[in-house]
């Protein structure tokens, strides 16, 4: 998997292809974009294939589109590939810069969730828009990011003549005394959710639209003089401070919100306070369609998408042709395009959630979410590629640092095969070899302000010692990944998996030994479920006691990653990932350990 430098931090992606010969259609579609838009697009040849990638938001709405127009049109091949929208952008710009891969893993169409990921892959290979997507055909359908307030405190922070604006949302941030003066101390200290900008298009466009809310250089938009503003910095720096964690997308934190509905209202409201996030993202939470999520039923407290009163983003689906598609492939491109646009798969969109191509909501979700079905009348403008790219690597100064507790498991059966418990043979991988790859190449994922340690576990029954090893206290990531590189490899499996009081002992560590304002996470690894002195010694009623997050301002939040397919094993560390407010990973695929190890460090 080849790894993309993304500003400060590291992303890995999968996307491993060249785009050669990307001119070969520049003129079909700059002559089919200046015809009358009434006209049809050239017809392609039957047979004829193409692939589009799309922002995972709409993904499954385009793969039953598809299906329908291929099967109205039986010679044609359209095959969906959902992709977030920033891991495609990277994907993209690490193919166009490196020369390297083949034109068959390269898409004839991407849709990402808005034009900004267009301007940031021009800005990162250093090419113009128009020589990579030779014909962007337009919007496919669009929803607006709005800040999600679970309806109680909708109805304390939204009022008639005092609407919410990022100004509000601040100040709830930054003065814990004006928050209790609102809400009356009954929903726990004020939390922000946010998600990656580098990876969301929500996380993008809500720090865009937090430095168009907050500049006093020039206010309603994003300019270069905003990035080096150290007074705006600065205020940007405490709403990133209320973030409780990140995460990859939206959709991971709906789908722990619903979590925490499912066991009360209460805990809903003290998980989080507001979350930048898509409107048509709401309207699936509220009605519990939710591809996304196991948890499916309606919430006992809704969320109520609020528009910032300064204005919004929309994320308006842009449907751009690459230019490594052939004429044929342009062809076919132009044809589904249009097909999409068609008022039947239009009210598909807007039926889902999604507003019209004139910015209309479909009747019934306006009523469900309680909003107007017109357009919306304000916006913030989407600035130019140097200017995302400046506000990108601003983020890195002012986010949210972390300070984390890796805690592997190095018991037995960490010796066994991937695919059997049975011992590695000499030159097969075992678990713990796999394990040992994915810590090493992870590191690089951290920000430069993060501060990671190490703990490894296993322990013997019929001991008295502890059954965890304090390898290494959490510094700067910076200062000691070489160090972190060199314990990684020199950890050895053996005994039984001591997991719950280890949980219980990490976790209690890292809550003890952190001042300062970072998102505190015990991050757990292990293959097997907890099997160490039986629950006479710590139970798991002991351990979920310990660890709960509930009401807790800034708790330490435990993620786990089961690492195989050991149903009890999944269910414990479920249960500890969901009392502690953090996340469960499973890795039921052992291969695919790099991966989920990655979508973890992205809550960081």
């Amino acid at each position: 998997m080849e790894v993309v430098p993304l500003g400060k931090r590291a992303y890995a992606v999968g996307l491993g292809a060249g785009l050669a010969g990307i001119l070969t259609v520049a003129l079909l579609w700059q002559g089919y974009e200046k015809t009358d838009p009434a006209d049809p697009p050239p017809t392609a040849a039957c047979g004829t294939k193409i692939t589009v990638m799309s922002s995972t938001e709409k993904s499954k709405l385009l793969e039953q589109m598809a299906a329908r127009f291929t099967a109205q049109k039986s010679c044609y091949t359209v095959t969906i590939k959902a992709e977030a929208s920033g891991d495609a952008m990277a994907a993209l710009a690490g193919s166009l810069t490196s020369g390297s891969g083949s034109g068959d893993d390269v898409p004839e169409v991407w849709t990402p969730a808005s034009s900004a990921w267009f301007r940031l892959l021009a800005q990162r290979t250093g090419r113009p828009e128009q020589e990579l997507i030779t014909g962007n055909l337009g919007a496919v359908t669009q929803t607006p990011l709005v800040i999600a307030l679970p309806k109680p405190i909708a109805d304390t922070l939204n009022k008639p003549g005092d609407p919410v604006t990022w100004a509000k949302i601040l100040t709830m941030a930054s003065d814990p005394a004006a928050w209790q003066a609102v809400s009356g101390g009954k929903f726990g200290p004020f939390t922000l959710g946010k998600t990656n900008p580098h990876l969301s298009t929500a996380g993008l466009t809500s720090l865009l639209g937090e430095y168009a809310a907050l500049s006093t250089t020039n206010p309603g938009s994003v300019s270069p003089a905003d990035i080096a503003d150290t007074a705006l910095q600065g205020k940007l720096e405490t709403l990133e401070h209320a973030t409780i964690h990140y995460g990859e997308t939206t959709l991971d934190y709906l789908c722990k919100l619903a979590a925490a509905d499912a066991e009360s209202g209460t805990k809903a409201l003290t998980y989080v306070s507001a979350v930048p996030v898509e409107e048509k993202s709401v309207y699936e939470y509220n009605t519990g369609d939710r591809d996304w999520c196991d948890n499916k039923a309606k919430p006992a407290v809704p969320l109520v998408p609020v528009i910032p009163a300064e204005g919004t983003i929309m994320s308006d689906s842009p449907y751009g042709v690459m230019a490594g598609a052939d004429a044929e492939q342009a062809a076919l491109a132009g044809q589904f395009f249009s097909w999409l646009r068609d008022s039947a798969q239009q009210q598909s969109f807007t039926q889902a959630g999604f507003r019209g191509l004139a910015g209309d909501l479909d009747a019934a979700v306006a009523s469900q979410l309680t909003v107007a079905q017109s357009p919306l009348t304000r916006f913030v403008a989407v600035p130019s590629g140097p200017v995302l790219d400046g506000v990108l690597t601003s983020w890195e100064k002012i986010r949210k640092p972390a300070r984390v507790l890796l805690v592997v498991d190095v018991s037995s059966s960490m010796k066994y095969r991937l695919d059997a418990d049975v011992d590695a043979k000499p030159g097969e991988d075992s678990r713990l070899k796999r394990v040992k790859d994915a810590l090493t190449a992870a590191v690089a994922d951290f920000g430069k302000r993060d501060e990671v340690g190490l703990w490894t576990f296993s322990g013997d029954s019929n001991s008295s010692a502890d059954p965890y090893t304090e390898v290494l206290a959490p510094g700067p990531i910076a200062a000691q990944s070489e160090q972190l590189s060199l314990e990684f490899q020199n950890m050895t499996a053996n005994g039984a998996t001591a997991l719950y009081v280890t949980t219980r002992a990490a976790h209690d560590w890292l809550e003890k030994n952190t001042e300062g304002s970072y998102i505190k996470a015990v991050i757990v690894l292990t293959d097997g479920a907890n099997a160490y002195k039986g629950d006479r010694f710590y139970t798991e009623a002991q351990l979920r006691k310990a660890i709960d997050a509930t009401g807790v301002g800034n708790p330490v939040r435990v993620f786990t990653i089961g690492y195989g397919a050991n149903e009890q094993m999944l269910e414990q560390l479920d249960v500890i990932a969901s009392v502690s407010g953090g996340g469960s990973y499973p890795a039921k695929d052992r291969e695919a350990i790099q991966t989920v190890l990655r979508e973890v460090i992205s809550n960081f």
